[in-house]
């Protein structure tokens, strides 16, 4: 987990907030100086409490932690950016330190807030015990082991973990912060969080940035299997069609069909060094458990310029460099990342929602298979949560100019999800970011495009994307020693 504020406040609790803007332009809150962790600035650090119960307003509060970066420039603007984070399980105080830097300009005309969605981060986590052997992230199954043990000692109640209501908390936090408006980044599932806040507090909402979308209607996981395909599918095409990669991987789909064959008819047994701590390990590697992580490199752009030469070395089998990236991702993964956030938002909002059928639709022909549906439904039975609550599906209509962002090679939310999305936000203007794949934020000139929509809204169809055609993900290394020369 990464370090957490060094300052925290008690503070006073609010009341939910209605549709109207606040008329109070000053915070009802104290705010005092803190330091993120890995971040040269001095932030403003406070919480806001709020009844875990938000219907009735009775028994466990929850102190939400927020920060805020106040602009510095001296025209700064009332109408900041929040900052809302992915996963769900991620928390906002910490995902977003390393991309401040590259919000900078925008950071001078604006407030930047983040707020820990509850549930995660310092807003009364919903954290589960991760395993730490490496070892143990390569067997099946995984996923409702934690949940098991995790919801036995549970003292929270799962049932009020969803994007409704931490939509209506953010609200809160909106309001005691003196805010009349406000510009929304979300990230991942931040955007699906900030759909619903929009949909929820239509006239509080200046502007949208939604950077690889999950609507509300998605399903997740249903979709994973169909999009990683494609995506997979992407990538050996672009391998294919560079000479360079084709030329160090022929045929590069044929051998990945071919290892895939060998796992399912047989399990590998796996006998290296840990990738860090140079320790002996050993482990059974399965089909299941090697596509799977095949999906996670997929998410990073950098990761998969090292895919195809890990493809071909494990069709050699070699294993080591494919345990170095699953090692790598799973330490960014997991760091401040809260399992139980996770499971009560998709196993309320989205796996109960899945039928049989659909699973046998979406998931036949494809690598994965339905192997990540039925995790989650094998975790969300031991985590015992309620039905999906009422219209918690509905696609959101929303009048707020919206910038749309999607990496084409993305695994998880590709752009035909934000195509569906743009269906129902009139004043939505959709980017795709070639070869690229999750989260586009902060690559190129994307920065420099949220930054001119936050300045001028209503400009947005007349804005000149087409920067964002000629920024491409790295090369492929074609061995260690990197990319063709």
């Amino acid at each position: 987990m990464r370090a957490t504020l060094a300052t925290v406040v008690t503070l006073l609790a609010l009341s939910s907030c209605g549709g109207e803007p606040s008329s109070n332009l000053e915070p009802q809150i104290p705010l005092e100086p803190c330091r993120l962790s890995g971040f040269g600035r001095l932030a403003e650090c406070g919480e806001v409490k709020v009844f875990e119960n938000r219907d009735t307003k009775m028994g466990r509060k929850i102190a939400l932690r927020v920060v805020r970066l106040p602009a510095r420039g001296s025209s700064a603007q009332p109408d900041p950016l929040f900052l809302l984070a992915g996963g769900p399980g991620q928390a906002a105080s910490e995902a977003f330190v390393p991309m401040l830097g590259l919000f900078g300009d925008i950071g001078l005309q604006r407030d930047l807030v983040m707020v820990d969605q509850r549930g995660s981060g310092s807003s009364a986590p919903l954290d589960c015990a991760m395993p730490d052997e490496l070892a143990e992230q390569f067997r099946d199954g995984g996923l409702a082991r934690i949940a098991t043990r995790c919801r036995a000692g549970l003292t929270a109640d799962p049932d009020q973990y969803t994007t409704p209501i931490s939509a209506d908390d953010l609200d809160d936090v909106r309001a005691a912060l003196g805010y009349n408006q406000i510009n929304l980044y979300g990230a991942s599932y931040g955007t699906r969080l900030a759909l619903v806040y929009a949909a929820r507090h239509a006239s509080q909402v200046r502007s949208l940035i939604l950077d690889g979308v999950a609507p509300p209607d998605m399903m997740l996981p249903l979709s994973f299997a169909g999009d990683g395909q494609r995506a997979l599918d992407l990538i050996l095409d672009r391998c294919e069609a560079n000479e360079s990669c084709r030329r160090a991987f022929p045929k590069l789909a044929t051998t990945l069909a071919e290892l895939l064959e060998r796992l399912a008819a047989k399990p590998a047994q796996i006998s290296l060094r840990h990738p860090t701590t140079g320790e002996p390990l050993s482990f059974e590697l399965t089909h299941k458990a090697f596509t799977q992580a095949i999906r996670d490199i997929m998410y990073s752009s950098e990761l998969v310029a090292l895919l195809p030469l890990t493809i071909s070395q494990a069709a050699q089998g070699d294993f080591s460099g494919f345990v170095a990236l699953v090692a790598l991702f799973a330490d960014s993964a997991q760091e401040g990342m809260s399992l139980g956030l996770t499971l009560s938002v998709l196993c309320r909002e989205d796996v109960g929602l899945i039928s049989d059928a659909q699973i046998a639709e979406h998931t036949a022909h494809t690598f994965l298979g339905r192997s990540i549906v039925d995790d989650f439904r094998e975790a969300c039975e031991a985590w015992r949560v309620a039905g999906a609550p009422e219209g918690v599906a509905d696609p959101v209509h929303s009048e707020a100019p919206t910038l749309v962002l999607s990496g084409e090679m993305d695994p998880a939310t590709p752009p035909r999800w934000a195509d569906r999305a743009l269906q129902h936000l009139p004043k939505g203007r959709h980017v795709v970011v070639p070869t690229m794949g999750h989260g586009v934020a902060i690559r190129g000139c994307v920065p420099r495009l949220i930054q001119e929509l936050l300045e001028t809204p209503t400009a947005l169809k007349s804005m000149d994307v087409s920067c964002a055609a000629d920024i491409q993900a790295p090369q492929f290394f074609i061995d260690a020693a990197g990319p063709a020369h």
